[in-house]
């Protein structure tokens, strides 16, 4: 049975998984956090050290779980991570090395539960796609993002749902 799929417990299970995960599968340690303020430059631009897997959280589609206080949904999360592994030898060994580690993250991913801190799990998260990077000047050379959705059911405390409480 899917568990309480927040956007901020996906994250923490994503955030545990694919660093261990990828050493084996990659072969090596890759950097794996959301992406945040150091990971661009003073003019906006996308800089990964690399090996990186940088997680961002993109958007969450709700549904009807049959609830009829709306208090427990369906919830499908997207999610995107940005890939990056840099080779000083070409460019082409760049972009290799690149969709190498997106093929590996799509590996780890496709099909996977994640294990979430109170137990429970997600459905099988499904791929969506790969795309070039952009930032604020374009599209980002040799920098990938793999597209994934996560779903589940989704819990809320209902907090306000009584009209008496106010």
């Amino acid at each position: 049975m899917a568990g309480k799929v927040q956007i901020t417990a996906v994250e923490k299970a994503l955030l545990d998984l694919l660093p261990r995960r990828l050493k084996v599968s990659y072969g090596q340690n890759v950097d794996v956090q959301t992406l945040g303020g150091t990971d661009f430059d003073d003019n906006g631009q996308l800089v990964l050290k690399s090996p990186a897997v940088r997680l961002h959280f993109n958007s969450a589609a709700y549904g009807d779980a049959r609830d009829n206080t709306k208090t427990t949904q369906g919830v499908d999360l997207l999610f995107s991570a940005f890939c990056r592994h840099e080779s000083l030898r070409s460019l082409a060994k760049f972009r290799s090395q690149t969709l190498e580690l997106v093929g590996a993250l799509s590996d780890e991913l496709a099909g996977a539960r994640l294990l979430l801190e109170d137990g429970s799990r997600t459905e099988a998260i499904g791929l969506t796609g790969v795309n070039q990077a952009l930032d604020v000047a374009g599209p980002v050379d040799q920098v990938y993002a793999l597209s994934f959705t996560v779903s589940g059911i989704a819990t809320f405390s209902g907090i306000n749902r009584d009209p008496e409480v106010h």
